[in-house]
This record gives C-alpha cells, sequence and structure tokens, in this order.
C-alpha cells in the first residue's frame, strides 16, 4: 500500500489533473479516433452525463492530450465555460475569441491568425460581443419563430445577426483553410454549456451546423431535468449532421482500479472495485468515499468501503460533514453567490480586512471545496456543495446573507461589471426581501433581458417584481409587472398565459384610472387575438384601445394602433378597408415626425397596392 495514503490530506473534489484522468478507457479510445476525423471534415463532440460524472476533467485531459501531450496530437487548443450565472450574454464567445487572438503557442498557427479575412472579423465580432456581453447600450439579440435575428448597434453602423455569424464563420473558414495546409486541426472547448443563455445557445447551434474541415468543437453538457429539453435539440443537431456523442455513466471494475491507483496510489482489490462499481461508479462519489478512508485512517478494504458508503453516495452533505467549522461558515456564507466569486466579494462576505486579503486568497488557493478560475476568481470545487447548502440554510439565515451580499455587490459596484452588479442586486435585494428595492432593480433589469430576447429569465425577473408589487402594495408598478410578463409570454408564443396576464393588468389600470396603460394593454390584446387568428377579437380590442388613445392624445399609440386594425383586414382579404387604415396611420406617423413607423407604412402600402393590381389583373 501507498505510504502517503495514511495522510489525513483529501483529494480536491474539482476537475482532477490531466495526468490524473483515471478510467474511461473506451471513451478515451473513442476522442482521438474523432479528432483525427477533424483534418477532413469539422467535428462537433459532446461529452455528456449526470452531475459528478467527470466531464470537466474529461475536457481537461482531452485538451492535454490535444496540445501538450509529447507524442499526442499536437494542436493549438482554447478553452471555457459558460458559468452559472444568469444573465451572461455573449461572455464566454467573446472570452473564446479574446484568446483566440493572442495564441502564440504554435507558429503556423500564429500564421493562420495573421490572415486579414481572420484579423478583421475577430476584431468585428468581438466589437459586437463586448457590448452584447455587458447588457449595455442599445443592443439587441433576438430570438422569435425558433430563428436569431441579433441586432447590436454600434457607433457607425448596424450588425445584423447574420453578419455576426457570417464574421463568426470567416474566422474559421479562414482558420480552415490554413489548418487543411498544414495537415492539422483547431479544437475550441466549452464546458457547461447546460448553462449557456438563449442567445449563447442558439449561437452555438449554427455553429454547429456550419464547422469547416479543420475545426473541432467539443462541449460538456450535464445531464439534468432542467436542461433535458436544451439537450434534445443538440441531440437532434448532432444526428443530423453526423457528429458524436459521448455518454460518462457509471465506472466499470477496471477503471475504478485506475482510477484508485492513479488517484490514490492504491492497490483496490477486484471484490471492492467491483462492490464500487455496482453502488457507485462515478468519480464525484468516488473521491468522497477515498476521502473518507483516508480522513479516518482506514485502508479500502471491501469491509471499510462498506462502511463509509452510506455516506459516499451523498457526497456534498459528506464534504460538509467533514469540513472544520471555519470551512462550514465559508461555505454557508458563499453558497448564495453565482460565479464567478472574486477575491474581493469573497472578504466582503466573510467580513475580512483588507490587510487578511493576501491569508485568505492563500487559503481558498488549498481548499479542497473552492477551486480558483483566474487570478482572484473562485468557484466551488463542485457546484453540488452550494446547491445543498442553498437547499439546508434555514430561511432566516438565507435572508440575511442575501442581504448581505446587496450591501457587498453595492459597496463594490466599481469593482464590478455592470451587468454583474445589476443581476446580483436584482437576486439579493429580492431574496433579502428588500421589496421596495427589488421591485425597481428587477423590473428595469426585466425590460433590459426582453430587449436582449432573453426571455426566460426576462419572466423571471418579471415575476419577482410582481411579488415585490404586491408585497409593497404598489398597484400601478403591478399592472406594469403583468402587461410585462404578457409581453415576454406572447414573445415565447404562450398565448393563453399571456392573456390571462394581460387581462389581470387591464383590472388593475382601470381600477386605478391609468388610461395610457389600459389603452396599451387593450392594444396588446388585440394583438394575441390577431397571432392566434381570432381576427373579430382581435378588431374588438383594437377599437377599444384606439378610443383611448384618441381620448388621450397619444398619436404613436393611435398610429401604431390603426396600423394593425389596418393589418387585420389586409390578413382577412379586405384590402381597401386595410389601405384605409394604414393610410391613417402614415398621416399620423408624418405629422409627428416618426421616420421609422412612416417608412414602415410606406413599404407596407406599396405591397398591398402590388397585391390588389394583381388581383385585378386575374
Amino acid at each position: 500500500m501507498n505510504h502517503s495514503y495514511h495522510s489525513k490530506v483529501q483529494v480536491s473534489y474539482g476537475p482532477c489533473p490531466p495526468e490524473e484522468f483515471a478510467g474511461r478507457f473506451n471513451e478515451k479510445r473513442k476522442l482521438p479516433e474523432i479528432l483525427t476525423k477533424a483534418r477532413n471534415q469539422g467535428q462537433m463532440v459532446m461529452i455528456s452525463g449526470a452531475r459528478g460524472s467527470g466531464k470537466t476533467s474529461f475536457l481537461d485531459w482531452a485538451e492535454y492530450e490535444i496540445q501538450n501531450k509529447p507524442g499526442g496530437l499536437e494542436s493549438p487548443t482554447i478553452k471555457k465555460a459558460f458559468l452559472e450565472t444568469p444573465g451572461m450574454i455573449f461572455t464566454t464567445y467573446k472570452d473564446l475569441l479574446t484568446e483566440l487572438k493572442e495564441h502564440q503557442k504554435f507558429g503556423w498557427f500564429k500564421r493562420a491568425l495573421d490572415n486579414p479575412n481572420v484579423k478583421k472579423s475577430i476584431e468585428v465580432v468581438l466589437g459586437v460581443l463586448e457590448k452584447a456581453s455587458s447588457l449595455a447600450g442599445p443592443v439587441k439579440v433576438g430570438i422569435k419563430s425558433g430563428v436569431v435575428a441579433t441586432r447590436a448597434f454600434l457607433p457607425a453602423e448596424t450588425v445584423e445577426y447574420s453578419q455576426l455569424l457570417s464574421s463568426f464563420l470567416i474566422i474559421l473558414r479562414s482558420l480552415s483553410g490554413e489548418l487543411t495546409k498544414n495537415e492539422q486541426f483547431f479544437a475550441i472547448l466549452c464546458d457547461d454549456a447546460q448553462w449557456s443563455s438563449e442567445p449563447d445557445f442558439h449561437l452555438l447551434k449554427d455553429l454547429i451546423r456550419n464547422l469547416p474541415p479543420g475545426i473541432a468543437f467539443i462541449i460538456a453538457f450535464r445531464l439534468e431535468s432542467e436542461s433535458m429539453e436544451k439537450y434534445v435539440e443538440l441531440r437532434q443537431e448532432l444526428d443530423r449532421f453526423g457528429h458524436t456523442e459521448i455518454r460518462l455513466s457509471g465506472m466499470t471494475t477496471e477503471e475504478i482500479k485506475d482510477f484508485a491507483n492513479l488517484r490514490y496510489g492504491l492497490s483496490v482489490n477486484n471484490s471492492t472495485a467491483q462492490f464500487l462499481s455496482m453502488n457507485i461508479g462515478d468519480p464525484f462519489c468516488l473521491v468522497s468515499c477515498f476521502n473518507l478512508l483516508r480522513i479516518r485512517n482506514l485502508d479500502p478494504s471491501l469491509v471499510n468501503v462498506q462502511k463509509v458508503l452510506p455516506e459516499a453516495v451523498d457526497p456534498a452533505r459528506c464534504i460538509y460533514s467533514e469540513l472544520d467549522q471555519q470551512w462550514r461558515d465559508r461555505v454557508d456564507s458563499l453558497s448564495i453567490l453565482h460565479p464567478p466569486l472574486l477575491l474581493s466579494l469573497i472578504a466582503c462576505m466573510l467580513g475580512t480586512k483588507e490587510s487578511d486579503i493576501v491569508r485568505l486568497q492563500d487559503e481558498l488557493n488549498q481548499s479542497v471545496v473552492f477551486r480558483r478560475l483566474a487570478r482572484e476568481s473562485y468557484d466551488f470545487a463542485h457546484p453540488s456543495l452550494r446547491e445543498y447548502r442553498r437547499k439546508e440554510l434555514p430561511e432566516s439565515v438565507m435572508i440575511r446573507l442575501h442581504s448581505q451580499a446587496a450591501k457587498c455587490f453595492e459597496a463594490l459596484r466599481d469593482r464590478f461589471p455592470e451587468w454583474f452588479v445589476d443581476l446580483s442586486l436584482a437576486e439579493h435585494l429580492f431574496f433579502g426581501r428588500e421589496y421596495k428595492k427589488a421591485l425597481k432593480s428587477n423590473l428595469q433589469l426585466s425590460g433590459r433581458l426582453y430587449d436582449l430576447f432573453n426571455f426566460n429569465l426576462a419572466l423571471q425577473m418579471t415575476d419577482r417584481a410582481k411579488i415585490c408589487a404586491e408585497k409593497t402594495n404598489n398597484k400601478r408598478m403591478l399592472a406594469v409587472a403583468l402587461h410585462r410578463k404578457g409581453l415576454t409570454l406572447q414573445s415565447i408564443f404562450r398565448f393563453s398565459d399571456s392573456l390571462d396576464a394581460y387581462n389581470q393588468s387591464l383590472v388593475i389600470e382601470r381600477e386605478i384610472g391609468d388610461k395610457s396603460g389600459e389603452a396599451r394593454t387593450l392594444h396588446q390584446i388585440g394583438r394575441v387575438h390577431e397571432l392566434t387568428n381570432h381576427f373579430n377579437k382581435a378588431l374588438k380590442y383594437y377599437n377599444q384601445s384606439l378610443v383611448i388613445e384618441r381620448e388621450i392624445g397619444d398619436k404613436s399609440g393611435e398610429a401604431q394602433t390603426l396600423h394593425q386594425i389596418g393589418r387585420v383586414h389586409q390578413l382577412t382579404n379586405h384590402f381597401n378597408e386595410a389601405l384605409k387604415y394604414y393610410n391613417q396611420s402614415l398621416v399620423i406617423e408624418r405629422e409627428i415626425g416618426d421616420k421609422s413607423g412612416e417608412a414602415i407604412s410606406l413599404r407596407t402600402i406599396k405591397v398591398l397596392k402590388e397585391k390588389m393590381r394583381e388581383k385585378k389583373e386575374k
């Protein structure tokens, strides 16, 4: 037996070093076979598995095998992860391209990056992603009817999503040309794709569909109930384009013996390994099991493994129970935060003095429950520990911690990106039950996320705003939140739920005498009926909206409603009526100087007249 086994130092619960990556014999053989094909045609590989199955460790091993291992594939790679932080729009792609731009290790690959088309496209895409990832400025990332329709307004030009995707593909195709000359390939590795935002996920699918020769895209995806819809979509893309999934499941007897030897220097007999394979099998639980044996100074016999098994199969609880009180307190305090956990934020949450930050950083670097992401940012070594503590902490403690987190973000605002502060404050103020502040931040942020077409997160923020308005008895803001909820639900085609939210908003607007809000909501109810082909109902609500808009002098709203009434008549083939309403809308748009609306009306009238002429000629 290896003498070091009796040391009580634990193996980290984070991804293992590539040289210690154990077992997975079949998967290890399969990946190089797939990647060698990348020289002739683009390859997409999805590494999938349940929590704790070793996906991140597999990616780290793959990166090492491809780039660094002597005698290995020796090709350039870049690797980033989608973090669990809500609202991270395109940040991962921006980081990937930034690293690509600075890649220096491979001389021939550096020459490929000097290609003028590649350099220009990288700069274009980075400019767009910089704006989109910050949630700042008039940036829109649109996904409608399953089609991505992104708009990002730069100072000198408008960049459509097609241009954004085209620039990405120019980069990949230009690199492909250089790579195939050298009979090489380039690997892009992305971890935790299940946490990608809606815009990120759609861009990921578009890139998968267009991979040129010499490009290998390897992603890790965690399988759980919350992410199965995304998984099914990705699986369909894999099948459609002939790409590969490598599923990580339980480890075999021989793989567990390999694991024990490489990570712990142990020789585990067949009966013990077979027992573990039947009862555990995944690396996360195996680390928990062997760490328990090490802490308790027990040999890895079958009897001792059977003793610790009940704890090992619940690894997050096991990890926490073996920590001393200081680390338990730290885990509790930081469990409510989303990664990345910047050192200054950690220090604030723990009440650490500035003079002690260096010591705190050293302790974090040596911890088995936290791992360093970058120079001064950290995450839980395994996200299960954070999730376990969130479920276990008493409600009163959670409220206090969220309130403390909100204070920390307010105090450290200048040290974080704007989007990170805004998203974090919206969450922590809400769960800290500071409803008045949370109402404003969640409602504002829901609007920004809606404009970015990040509908699921916008809906979450809107629901929080609704609760805050109810808690503070703010009926006006409650009506606004319900209207926003209806708009968001409408955008994801949940029309019945959308009508329910609009009708609730309408009752309140009439109760408090908000004529402007009432007109907007009536208009949107009409719009839902139009989208669901209930045209008579649509006209009924549009006309109710039109009466109020004229009553209160809302010229812009009146022009929009007139246009929609015209559209309903056009859809029902009443072309003369449609033309009448379009012309009424056009008059008002010219009166108020609405150039955009005027252009749309002129174009619509032109198309309609052409249809009327064609019909007459027939």
